[in-house]
């Protein structure tokens, strides 16, 4: 029925037509208004503010729609959005220090206070003689 281009798509002058008649059938002295941009999303809380890696961050706010991404030090974070106002994400797999930025089609937002992911550690023996030796093991480092 419309012009397709050899990927499918319709030609661009079946586009800029269908906008011509869209207008054309607009009453008199109606204006065709642009569409509403997306809200600008705000955080206004991460908690825990101290986290091992790995460790769940619950973030909360508003205006969480069409998030792009979740960072923390520059560092993307797997993330799930539960509702406009709350984002579970997973800490980054090692240490870091920094806010927490929501990105969304409307805008950014970086968490207010900063979120500390410590290493996990494992020190073996707890106790010994002096000039000993010791094992450190855990996650996080950098």
């Amino acid at each position: 029925m419309y012009q397709r281009n050899r990927r499918g798509h319709l030609h661009p002058y079946v586009i800029v037509l269908a906008t011509l008649l869209a207008v054309m059938a607009l009453p008199a002295g109606t204006v065709a208004q642009p569409p509403t941009p997306p809200p600008v999303p705000k955080v206004t809380g991460v908690t825990p503010a101290v986290v091992a890696p790995g460790d769940r961050i619950t973030i909360r706010g508003r205006n969480f729609v069409q998030i792009r991404a979740v960072t923390m030090a520059g560092i993307a974070l797997k993330h799930r959005v539960r509702s406009q106002k709350r984002i579970t994400a997973q800490a980054p797999p090692y240490a870091a220090r920094g806010p927490v930025i929501v990105q969304a089609r409307g805008g950014v937002a970086a968490s207010p206070r900063m979120v500390v992911v410590k290493p996990k550690l494992d020190v073996r023996p707890t106790s010994g003689p002096i000039g000993g030796s010791l094992t450190v093991s855990g996650n996080g480092f950098t």
